[in-house]
């Protein structure tokens, strides 16, 4: 701090591993140069045209040339949904100029969500039961156990 001066007044070049009242940058660090404010509304542009390819695509005359070469609609739709969460996490989230670890915890995230989709996905769709049928079970019980069906449905209640 300078003499007789408040912490505003302090002097953060002449020590350079000293921040201000914040903790700012020692000179040492580069800066990440930001990208300007006509960067940021070509990217929005860009997204809207993406936008509008999916709009397009979905529609009735693009829809039978995806369907005319064999591939499901869902494919070229994905691809760009790609394309518009690729752009928007490296640009308005800003994962393209801050540090890798930011990126790295993205990932790990998106590796552990899409991990519980295609589990889940796998458990609820390869084994399909029918309901439990409770009365039934019972009834099946007594009769490998050699008694009519009705003795074992009289006992004391439960599940």
């Amino acid at each position: 701090m300078a003499p007789g001066g408040n912490m505003a007044q302090r002097d953060t070049h002449s020590n350079p591993g000293v921040g201000g009242p914040l903790g700012g940058h020692g000179d040492n660090v580069e800066h990440a140069s930001h990208p300007t404010a006509r960067f940021y509304v070509l990217i929005f542009f860009i997204l809207l045209a993406v936008t509008i390819a999916e709009v397009f695509v979905a529609q009735e005359p693009f829809l039978g040339i995806f369907e005319g070469i064999g591939v499901p609609i869902a494919v070229p739709l994905l691809i760009l949904a790609a394309v518009k969460f690729l752009m928007i996490a490296a640009f308005y989230m800003h994962l393209k100029q801050d540090s890798r670890a930011f990126s790295a915890f993205l990932i790990a995230g998106l590796i552990l969500a899409m991990g519980m989709l295609f589990t889940f996905g796998g458990l609820f769709t390869a084994h399909s039961r029918e309901p439990f049928d409770q009365i039934a079970w019972r009834e099946q019980l007594a009769q490998n156990a050699g008694t009519t069906g009705t003795s074992a449905t009289t006992g004391g209640g439960g599940h």
